[in-house]
């Protein structure tokens, strides 16, 4: 869990610092944090749908194939897969979200002159 984190807040501070001079402009004309994170948020959503789609049906078999070596084997049902999606989800968005602030709250002429 704490690689995918680290992943992940490598990705959002690449994504935000190459568009960092985009999220100036918006402020400049009246975007607020909340549409700044939005712009950021869908995006991150998307992906994060996509990556729990291929990677659900993938530990699903590993853990047919896994208990297969075992004769007791904890029971896993739909509470095992709703924990660790939320607990990944929401270990991810405020991951997210920490650097999306910090980006959001970013002097628009500083941010321009720096380019």
């Amino acid at each position: 869990m704490v690689i995918t984190l680290l992943g992940v807040y490598a990705a959002i501070t690449l994504d935000t610092e190459r568009r960092r001079k985009e999220v100036a402009i918006r402020k400049v004309n009246g975007a607020g944090v909340r549409q700044i994170l939005w712009l950021f948020v869908r995006i991150y959503i998307w992906i994060g749908g996509v990556k729990a789609l291929l990677a659900f049906p993938l530990l699903y078999a590993v853990l047919r194939w896994w208990e297969q070596m075992y004769a007791v084997f904890f029971s896993y049902g739909f509470r095992f897969w709703a924990g660790i999606l939320l607990s990944m989800a929401l270990v991810t968005a405020v991951t997210i979200v920490f650097r999306l602030l910090k980006i959001a709250r970013v002097n628009p002429a500083e941010a321009v002159k720096t380019e």
